[in-house]
């Protein structure tokens, strides 16, 4: 896994083996699970690294409840408008949810400004009258939660018309909803959520209850997968409330076999709003309109060709077989270095963790300032990691898929995709990263490194959007 650590580094750490690819398997074992200070130590200093690599604990000073004061003469900054395309979705959605138990699916192309919309609806939503209640957002990672409950206190500043409590039930987070009266903005992950609503036993439980029978209106992210065995009780917990309306978000608002694409269906109630044109007829090319008006970027997309022929029908084992290729992975490490010296803020999707693991290394042995995000990396420190992306402080982030949906990464210009892709939803969406256009805070022009596995399965982005369009209509 780790190419260029000398054999008696590998050895020292893996303590018991003088076989090669057992030490290699071990390293890849051991510092992929919970990797701690005192692990980070023992790699560093066996693979004779600087003391800067060490890892260093990063203080969670946030709180469960906050309040957003609005005072009168602070200064604030407007960041933006809503885009005459995201006021027209955010006044449908507006005028559709008026009656208890409404539910409705929005789909709007990965870069046009799903969450800023959606954002900006809830805004309108907490200044209606006499508005008491809960807004849940509903998210699938603790990152999404966070970064959709910063960008609307921001917006709550600017906008917001009294003090309003938000409230973290994610991670370690723990409100009591009891505790408050006059409702508030909850955002929340369904990891928790689910975890605490199956458990009859846990103390929590009555709290969130009361939660649910106590939100006027439920926003979800990435609704796609509101029908995935854990994500499905969170969102009919509110829907069985017959009260609770309900407002699903997503790029591909689609599954991929028939029965769950009709579950889907039913579950929002087969009320689709989408994007038209301004006289407010169909618009049949949602993302080609986009791009022309400079909302959405444009593509340029160059195969990667690696010569390398992988048979087989078991995915797991391809992917794995394709990161353990030595050559192949040179060249994608040339296709890095030219991303880092013509500075592309670049995004990498490697095949496994392990290859991630090992893309970091090759980096790092070869100069390239570069930051990875894995499913182990500490809650804590995913913020900064994404900050120093998006400061400049490195232009090369490796993952795995945890970087394919929602994080705000604007300045995005290069995609490497070094793996086959057999889900046209995980390829839309990956490929929704680089589609932010110069009036979205993007780019005219970003351009996709691809494998040319999926240049042939996939023949276009505009074709994907309008697959998911049309099987909800159908």
């Amino acid at each position: 896994i780790i190419r260029h650590a000398t054999y008696s580094a590998l050895c020292a750490i893996a303590h018991k083996t003088d076989n090669y690819t057992e030490a290699l398997t071990f390293v890849g074992n051991y510092f992929s699970r919970g990797y701690n200070k005192s692990k980070s130590k023992e790699l560093v200093d066996g693979l004779g690294f600087s003391e800067k690599f060490y890892k260093t604990d990063v203080i969670d000073d946030r709180r469960s409840v906050e309040v957003i004061n609005v005072s009168y003469g602070e200064a604030a900054t407007l960041k933006g408008y809503l885009h005459p395309y995201q006021k027209d979705i955010k006044d449908q959605v507006l005028s559709k949810l008026v009656n208890p138990g409404t539910r409705l699916m929005v789909q709007m192309p990965t870069g046009a400004g799903k969450t800023f919309t959606a954002l900006e609806t809830a805004i309108d939503i907490l200044r209606r009258p006499f508005q008491k209640k809960f807004v849940v957002w509903l998210v699938n990672s603790n990152e999404l939660a966070e970064q959709a409950l910063l960008s609307f206190t921001d917006l709550w500043k600017i906008k917001g018309d009294r003090s309003l409590p938000v409230f973290r039930w994610f991670k370690d987070f723990i409100p009591d909803f009891r505790d408050h009266d006059k409702g508030g903005m909850v955002f929340a992950s369904y990891d928790l959520f689910y975890s605490v609503l199956r458990n009859v036993e846990d103390k929590r439980r009555a709290g969130l209850l009361h939660l649910i029978n106590t939100t006027e209106y439920l926003i979800v992210d990435e609704a796609h997968a509101s029908i995935a065995e854990t994500y499905e009780p969170c969102v009919s917990a509110f829907v069985n409330n017959d009260i609770t309306q309900v407002l699903g978000l997503s790029a591909t608002p689609f599954r991929n076999d028939a029965v769950s694409g009709e579950a889907l269906k039913r579950l929002y109630s087969s009320n689709l709003v989408s994007l038209r044109n301004p006289d407010g007829s169909e618009l049949l090319d949602a993302i080609r309109y986009l791009q022309e008006k400079n909302y959405l970027a444009k593509i340029k997309v160059e195969p990667l060709e690696t010569g390398v022929t992988i048979s087989g029908n078991n995915e797991k084992k391809i992917l794995e077989a394709l990161a353990e290729d030595g050559e192949r992975n040179n060249l994608i490490l040339r296709q890095i270095k030219h991303a880092h010296e013509v500075n592309d803020k670049t995004l990498v999707f490697a095949c496994t963790v392990n290859h991630v693991l090992a893309l970091y290394i090759m980096c790092k042995a070869n100069n390239i300032p570069v930051h990875l995000i894995i499913g182990d990396t500490p809650q804590s420190e995913r913020p900064k990691i994404l900050k120093e992306f998006n400061d400049g402080e490195t232009n090369v982030l490796i993952n795995l898929d945890i970087l394919s949906t929602g994080i705000d990464l604007p300045n995005v210009n290069r995609l490497i995709i070094t793996r086959p892709i057999n889900s046209d939803i995980m390829y839309s969406q990956i490929v929704g990263r680089a589609l932010r256009g110069p009036l979205n805070g993007g780019n005219e022009i970003n351009t996709i490194v691809n494998v040319i596995d999926n240049i042939e399965y996939f023949s276009g982005v505009s074709l994907l959007y309008n697959g998911f369009k049309n099987a909800w209509e159908g």
